[in-house]
């Protein structure tokens, strides 16, 4: 349940970025997405600090720069929809219990 929860609630921010990105694009006429880094530091910069920081020292710091950072320059819509995505299929509806009969 929380999961999808958490599922719907991705897919809602997604699709704000990517309204925020289709505005901008309709105003300027360039394509620039938002950046998930750039969304995070202007979310809570402090808090991004803080991951690299524990990544890269208490983790390793390979995951920082080749796994975690490349993500952080990708689109935000893409990455949280991508989220989403997962979220869902993993937490999806259950199947329905099939009940034991007596004959």
């Amino acid at each position: 349940m929380i999961g999808r929860a958490i599922a719907w609630i991705l897919l809602a921010l997604a699709l704000i970025v990517a309204g925020h990105d289709a505005l901008n694009y309709w105003q300027t006429g360039t394509y620039d997405p938002l950046q998930l880094g750039t969304l995070w530091y202007q979310v809570h910069r402090a808090s991004l600090n803080l991951v690299q920081a524990v990544v890269e020292r208490y983790v390793h710091p390979v995951l920082w720069q080749d796994v975690i950072f490349p993500l952080l320059v990708w689109p935000a819509w893409l990455v949280l929809g991508g989220l989403a995505i997962l979220f869902g299929l993993l937490f999806g509806p259950r199947r329905p219990r099939r009940r034991r009969g007596f004959g």
